[in-house]
C-alpha cells in the first residue's frame, strides 16, 4: 500500500509543477532577461555609434535590479500587464528607479514587450 501512495505522489509532484510553469504570466527572472538583452542592445549601439572608446568615456548602461510587483491579464489584448520596479544606471543620467506598467506578450522566441 505505502508503495502506491509513494509512485502516486512521484507521479504527481512533477506534474504540480508542470502545471504551475505553465500559469502564464511572466516571471520575474523573464523580465530581467528583457531588460538585460534591451541594456545590452543599447550599449552595442552605443560602441557602434561612437567607438569603445567613447562608450567607456560616457559609461554603459547597467541593470542593477528588476522587481516583478504584480501582473494582471491584459482585457482587452493578449498577454499580462505587470508592475515592474526597475533600477538601472544610463550614461549622463545617472542611476534611477522606476516603476513601469508594461504588456509582456509571449511569442514563440519567449516574452517580449509591447509598448501602449
Amino acid at each position: 500500500m505505502r508503495y502506491t501512495f509513494a509512485v502516486r505522489l512521484c507521479a504527481l509532484v512533477p506534474a504540480t509543477l508542470f502545471i504551475a510553469g505553465c500559469s502564464g504570466e511572466p516571471t520575474e527572472a523573464d523580465i530581467r532577461a528583457i531588460y538585460e538583452a534591451e541594456i545590452a542592445k543599447a550599449n552595442e549601439q552605443m560602441v557602434n555609434l561612437g567607438g569603445e572608446q567613447a562608450a567607456s568615456l560616457l559609461g554603459k548602461s547597467e541593470l542593477h535590479s528588476v522587481t516583478r510587483l504584480a501582473c494582471k491579464e491584459a482585457d482587452q489584448a493578449s498577454g499580462y500587464y505587470c508592475d515592474v520596479e526597475v533600477d538601472m544606471s544610463v550614461p549622463i543620467l545617472g542611476r534611477t528607479t522606476q516603476i513601469r506598467t508594461q504588456r509582456f506578450v509571449k511569442s514563440d522566441s519567449g516574452w517580449i514587450v509591447i509598448d501602449r
